[in-house]
């Protein structure tokens, strides 16, 4: 005997539910014992709409890797988020993200640099901040960089650019360095966040004017190294630039001290042209025992000291001055 088989019409299976409803509504079921009754076809249902759900996720997600293979789709793929980013800037500055590596906070207790305590007695009796025209890298290290003592060397940054025009001639070359956003920044031509390129734009309409800033993108410090080569004395033990930092005035003569934030345990302040006023102060348990340190750093001078040390400076008066600060752990 042949069975045919009937394609049953949504309207006929909702009429026929419907019949069903109406006639155990008429045998006084409660509207409990009802859902109790249809129960399994409703999970039937519940999980074929989510197996639908989750095929349809798979398909566009496979969908979308093939497409990541051709070029024209991610080119404007990355446009289309480059633009996003961009427009999401008024709202959330994201770009020191670039450069951690990891986007997840860590929940570990923060190291608070006012928690170091120092042994004072490295610097109670420092009267002046010794000055060489070189050292050896042991006296060095074990004279003055264990004992947290400051030190000025007048040697070892010859190759270094002198002529201000010539060097930002050739930063200004370098898009890594000049399209970067730096941090820290601190001047009198600008009151928002702009790119280096930018800054160093506006400082042509002022006749007086102090810029310093912190590299914080990778590609710009690395950039800026080009132009700020460690010295040969200083020791290997300690690790390439961390960051570095510019520090850059045009006959801006002020009174106050404008302190620098530093986060590395060594840090070295060259002067590349013109001069710096320079005043090293004790930290946190140091602070009333030790004495504070003033001198100006003349040009090809550089300053080695270690964390124990706050730097304050002062831009001299007249002039063009340009220093570079670079940061360094051990």
């Amino acid at each position: 005997m042949n069975h045919k088989k009937t394609r049953c019409r949504f309207e006929d299976f909702n009429r026929d539910f419907n019949d069903l409803y109406a006639s155990l509504k008429k045998e006084n079921y409660s509207d409990g014992e009802i859902r109790r009754v249809f129960h399994p076809l409703v999970a039937t249902t519940r999980k074929s709409r989510r197996l639908y759900l989750l095929l349809v996720v798979i398909f566009l997600a496979v969908a979308f890797y093939s497409l990541t293979f051709w070029e024209a789709f991610t080119w404007h793929l990355s446009a289309v988020f480059r633009i996003a980013l961009i427009k999401l800037l008024p709202y959330f500055d994201w770009r020191y993200l670039k450069n951690e590596r990891c986007l997840v906070p860590k929940f570990a207790a923060s190291h608070d640099p006012s928690d170091v305590t120092f042994n004072c007695y490295v610097c109670e009796n420092i009267k002046r901040v010794d000055a060489y025209d070189s050292i050896d890298e042991d006296v060095l290290s074990q004279r003055y960089l264990d004992l947290d003592v400051p030190i000025i060397l007048t040697k070892g940054i010859e190759h270094w650019i002198r002529n201000p025009d010539f060097l930002f001639a050739k930063l200004a070359a370098e898009v890594d360095f000049a399209l970067s956003y730096p941090c820290n920044v601190a001047t009198n031509v600008c009151a928002r966040n702009v790119d280096v390129a930018t800054l160093l734009k506006m400082t042509e309409s002022f006749d007086s004017f102090f810029v310093h800033f912190r590299n914080c993108e990778g590609d710009a410090v690395r950039t800026f190294r080009k132009y700020s080569y460690r010295p040969d004395v200083f020791p290997d033990i300690y690790s390439p630039t961390t960051y570095n930092w510019m520090l850059w005035s045009k006959d801006y003569n002020a009174t106050a001290f404008k302190k620098i934030e530093l986060a590395e345990k060594v840090a070295l302040l060259g002067q590349m042209h013109g001069k710096t006023r320079v005043k090293l102060s004790p930290r946190n348990n140091c602070e009333f025992a030790c004495p504070v340190l003033d001198f100006v750093l003349n040009v090809g001078e550089y300053v080695i000291f270690t964390a124990l040390w706050d730097l304050h400076y002062r831009p001299f008066e007249t002039g063009y001055n340009v220093a570079a600060l670079m940061e360094t752990r051990s």
